[in-house]
């Protein structure tokens, strides 16, 4: 792999590729570092997410469809 090259590094690229403002990206985390979590603009954990990621996030996903989190964002 790439030096530099992460999920993360990829997610900022697109975004500024695609002219999308950082606080309109929408990240939905289970395990991965908190570093993506906290850059996005709005942060989602999956409901059986370690405990570290669903305290930083703004919402948890419980039973909610990614579509409904998108619309109600």
């Amino acid at each position: 792999m790439k030096a530099g090259a992460s999920k993360g590094n990829g997610v900022r690229k697109l975004s500024q590729l695609l002219g999308v403002e950082q606080e309109e990206v929408m990240y939905i985390a289970t395990t991965e570092t908190t570093t993506m979590i906290e850059w996005a603009g709005y942060g989602v954990a999956v409901a059986n997410a370690i405990p570290e990621v669903r305290e930083i996030t703004k919402k948890t996903r419980r039973g909610a469809t990614i579509q409904e989190l998108v619309l109600k964002k």
